[in-house]
């Protein structure tokens, strides 16, 4: 008798490990149950026409020959290892999927990040390979369900051709330490980023290391400030690099989130998550009642990309007309995004 046994860790709070098992027998049809049988024929059936030329390659790349550690690290056999990983992660969760089961294990798995985020040339090139992208997670600098956040909003407003003009700019209040994911996704439009926090987070000092793995970054223009790349001016810290030749700066501002709107700037994306009423949060509204004292820092004519939850207050009326909804897994339930375009005359 053969047996497969199909592990998974529920990703909610006191996760516990649960465990189904599938006997085989040769020449019976034989299972545990119906739902274990009616996954094990589907799980096959996907298998057979899905597997044979990607899963072929993929093995052969891997495991054709002897290869010394140091090849783990070659960029070609890195991208070959997630997709192995992935494969065998997604397999595991499949069978709990075939069953009603939900949610699985492999909602949670980390993805690379390509290049369809930030241009249309080489959309398949990886930006962030998955393990910088865990390591992102793990620091706090992006969210759970951020590696199919920022495809999903890619393939829906694709990134312009051209760079961005000067002085456009992306706005996000109480921002946190919540920094790499609207970097990502606002490259494509601004040169200067707004990250408000007038809490107790201290400076993310951490973001240097992630960001000099992010395809097309150049630190080479920074300056240090006693060894750090974050530079004080008066109650903000600056933090400038390249990106595909265009000059580009963070600024994280230990001020009130009202105070963007005094700035003489372009705004071209409105990013805000994770904000709430009580202890910690700002209890502003920006998604409703601030909403139109917000597009007056956008140019006549122009429009402004935004991606919000909603919190706290909900959404303009204006906005939800405008705005297309994605939901995205986290470590307890999905979480619900809006996003879209808006001008200035929708108000």
């Amino acid at each position: 008798m053969t047996s497969i046994s199909v592990g998974r860790c529920k990703p909610a709070r006191g996760a516990a490990l649960t465990e189904v098992t599938c006997c085989l027998k040769l020449g019976q049809r034989k299972c545990y149950s119906w739902h274990v049988f009616a996954s094990r024929q589907l799980l096959f059936r996907r298998l057979h026409t899905r597997w044979p030329k990607n899963g072929y390659l993929v093995r052969n790349s891997i495991f054709h020959g002897s290869k010394p550690l140091g090849k783990t690290y070659d960029e070609d056999q890195k991208r070959r290892l997630e997709v192995y990983d992935l494969f065998l992660k997604c397999i595991t969760s499949l069978f709990f999927l075939v069953a009603g089961r939900k949610p699985v294990a492999s909602d949670c798995v980390q993805l690379p990040i390509s290049g369809m985020a930030l241009s249309n040339t080489h959309p398949s090139n990886t930006i962030l390979d998955q393990g910088s992208v865990l390591e992102a997670v793990n620091l706090g600098l992006m969210k759970v369900g951020d590696s199919r956040l920022i495809p999903e909003f890619s393939r829906s407003i694709p990134p312009p051709d051209i760079p961005p003009v000067e002085g456009s700019a992306l706005f996000y209040p109480s921002a946190g330490s919540d920094l790499l994911t609207p970097i990502i996704l606002g490259l494509p439009y601004c040169r200067e980023f707004f990250f408000y926090d007038n809490g107790s987070a201290p400076i993310p000092l951490l973001l240097e290391k992630t960001l000099r793995r992010l395809r097309g970054v150049d630190l080479a223009t920074s300056n240090r400030f006693q060894g750090r790349r974050w530079r004080p001016e008066g109650a903000e810290f600056v933090f400038s690099f390249d990106h595909s030749g265009v000059p580009r700066s963070l600024r994280w501002i230990k001020q009130d989130n009202k105070e963007f709107l005094n700035r003489n700037v372009r705004l071209s994306f409105y990013f805000h998550r994770g904000d709430s009423w009580g202890e910690g949060g700002s209890g502003q509204c920006w998604d409703s009642d601030l909403f139109p004292k917000l597009l007056t820092r956008m140019p006549s004519g122009e429009s402004c990309v935004f991606l919000t939850d909603g919190e706290p207050g909900g959404l303009h009326d204006a906005v939800r007309a405008k705005s297309k909804e994605v939901r995205v897994p986290s470590l307890r339930s999905d979480t619900r995004y809006f996003y879209g375009l808006l001008s200035s005359e929708v108000f």
